[in-house]
């Protein structure tokens, strides 16, 4: 299990069908703390195309730190950048 600190966020994919609005409220509530964090100075990581599409949605491409398509060998390259015990 990682240790992220509380200052860091690390985000793989969405909560639910986040494509109909009766089912995006879990995951808009992600991309609010993610972009809130991001804010307040903290490390916002998300990874994947669906969370790229999150994303664009909602208009926060700019506002996180954005890492497309990943495969777990460069999650793990990341994370271990930021110094996060793996």
């Amino acid at each position: 299990m990682f240790k992220i600190p509380p200052s860091q966020i690390v985000w793989n994919g969405p909560a639910g069908v986040f494509e109909f609005d009766a089912f995006s409220v879990g995951t808009k509530a992600l991309m609010d703390a993610v972009v809130g964090k991001t804010a307040a100075g903290g490390t916002t990581i998300i990874g994947g195309g669906d969370t790229a599409t999150c994303a664009a949605k909602w208009n926060t491409e700019d506002k996180v730190i954005l890492y497309l398509n990943l495969n777990f060998i460069f999650w793990r390259r990341i994370i271990a950048s930021m110094e996060v015990k793996c």
